[in-house]
């Protein structure tokens, strides 16, 4: 029976990657844009793609569902589901 999970040799790169933003974010300190910023940039420019990207980092327990709403109709969205409770 086969054995489940890597192949021998294999390597998990997530901490890799982890630690390569971690990096990446050091180096962004006292630049001219933050993190925030660039995020901010792309919710405007792309949010589907930034919430694709972001829901890898993201906890399993925490449901990101792209939407065809704007940015600001999904906080009215939550402004009015809020109100309701």
């Amino acid at each position: 029976m086969a054995k489940a999970g890597r192949p021998k040799g294999a390597h998990d790169i997530s901490p890799i990657i982890r630690g390569a933003f971690i990096r990446a974010l050091k180096m962004r300190e006292g630049k001219d844009k933050s993190l925030s910023e660039i995020m901010s940039d792309l919710l405007d420019d792309n949010p589907v793609g930034l919430l694709n990207v972001l829901k890898g980092y993201v906890p399993k327990e925490i449901d990101i569902t792209a939407t065809d709403l704007t940015h600001e109709e999904w906080l009215d969205k939550m402004d009015a589901e809020s109100a309701e409770d």
